[in-house]
């Protein structure tokens, strides 16, 4: 149950200021480290455009006379009747397992799954997850390619023949229903773009790479097999890959390879400081591919599930029957 203490309150417009710095400052230190947000208030505010949020509508805080000493977000995904934890965060460690108790009565009911992500040190965090029920954490990965490294070490894999990539316009037509499609078939609980369109790929603020197989017999119409979106770090000049995405059928033949050595290629002649990206730990083909062609691993990260008691109970219920 939430603690009786704890009030939260809802970040206002004229909180954002205060929140985004709060949010900023605890998120750098390693003790607290949140992987969903950036460390910086222009980096979060892009994270949150991701996901087409304001922080009025995300986050909520417990203050101490006029300053901030907790803070907490959600960002739920009704579709897929999941919920993502964006921290908690709080000056004082004893506070960040009741603000995340008291955080659980903003979700709505009809969300079963919970996540949160936090660094592997991130000690207290991880226990205030554990008292809240959260179990079974799984490993992910941060990866980073800074742009001090020589461009020949970037260029060691040559992407095969047969398909080619490009930087894509996300308002092609003959093109982007598919990758849509395709994208909603890779991660059917992830945000869930609009069917006409992909979010905010300007190509100032984020951009959009395909894949495509070459058709012999139709050459002029080739065929989107995969894609990749990577996203700015705000109004910074570091860069991350959001989602890398290819074909069930083509898994396994170097499409994926090719796009990143594509985008590693384009980041360079960008003149971008820093490309990054996170992998699950559940994922050890992703990792080796993202390795093999230069990143480097970071830090390494928590994540965990929590499934409500009521959700528990039905799927008891359900094995019992035989439903």
């Amino acid at each position: 149950m939430p603690s009786a203490t704890i009030a939260l309150k809802r970040c206002t417009a004229e909180t954002v200021p205060a929140f985004l710095e709060f949010i900023a400052q605890q998120n750098s230190l390693l003790t607290q480290h949140c992987l969903i947000l950036d460390q910086n208030v222009e980096g979060i505010r892009n994270d949150l455009s991701m996901i087409e949020a304001e922080p009025t509508e995300r986050f909520w805080g417990l203050w101490d006379g006029g300053a901030l000493v907790a803070a907490v977000g959600l960002d739920i995904e009704v579709r897929s009747k999941r919920t993502f934890f964006l921290g908690p965060w709080a000056k004082d460690e004893q506070l960040l397992q009741p603000v995340m108790e008291a955080m659980m009565e903003f979700i709505p009911e009809e969300i079963n799954e919970l996540r949160t992500y936090h660094n592997v040190d991130a000690a207290a965090s991880h226990n205030a997850a554990l008292a809240c029920g959260f179990s079974d954490p799984t490993w992910a990965t941060y990866l980073v390619i800074k742009d001090s490294f020589e461009r020949g070490e970037v260029a060691k894999l040559p992407p095969p023949a047969g398909f080619a990539v490009r930087l894509q316009d996300p308002s092609d037509a003959a093109v982007t229903p598919t990758l849509l499609a395709l994208h909603h078939q890779l991660f059917p609980k992830s945000h869930n773009f609009a069917d006409e369109k992909w979010p905010k790929l300007d190509g100032t603020l984020g951009w959009l790479f395909a894949v495509f197989n070459e058709d012999s017999e139709r050459p002029e119409h080739p065929v989107p097999v995969g894609y990749a979106i990577v996203q700015r770090e705000g109004t910074s000049n570091k860069v991350y890959v959001q989602y890398v995405g290819v074909a069930p059928s083509e898994q396994g033949k170097g499409r994926g390879t090719a796009l990143l050595l594509a985008i590693k290629e384009w980041f360079y002649e960008q003149g971008f400081e820093q490309l990054s990206l996170t992998v699950n730990g559940d994922n050890p083909n992703a990792r080796k591919m993202y390795l093999n062609v230069g990143f480097k691993i970071e830090s390494d990260g928590c994540g965990y599930k929590f499934f409500r008691r009521a959700a528990a109970t039905q799927h008891a219920k359900e094995e019992d029957t035989g439903v």
